[in-house]
């Protein structure tokens, strides 16, 4: 039996709901960046190269942005927290 056949068949007895969740989890695969044959672990670390999020060379902040502006008044926020 091919592997169609058979999943066709696995898929007789489902009820809609469970259809639905099958559709999404195909649709989700068939997207996907995942080659055959890798591990979890791999597509894990293969990952980790760039956050989510951040484009090639897109800046995070402005360059006239001064980072110690607001320091006074996150310090106060936290004051008495340790």
């Amino acid at each position: 039996m091919s592997i169609p056949q058979a999943t066709i068949r696995q898929m007789e007895g489902l009820s809609q709901t469970q259809l639905e969740v099958v559709i999404e989890l195909v649709n989700v695969l068939s997207h996907s960046s995942i080659e055959p044959g890798t591990s979890v672990e791999k597509q894990k670390n293969k990952s980790k190269g760039r956050p989510i999020g951040l484009l090639k060379g897109q800046d995070l902040y402005d360059d006239d942005w001064d980072f110690d502006e607001d320091n006074e008044m996150i310090a106060k926020m936290f004051e008495g927290e340790s």
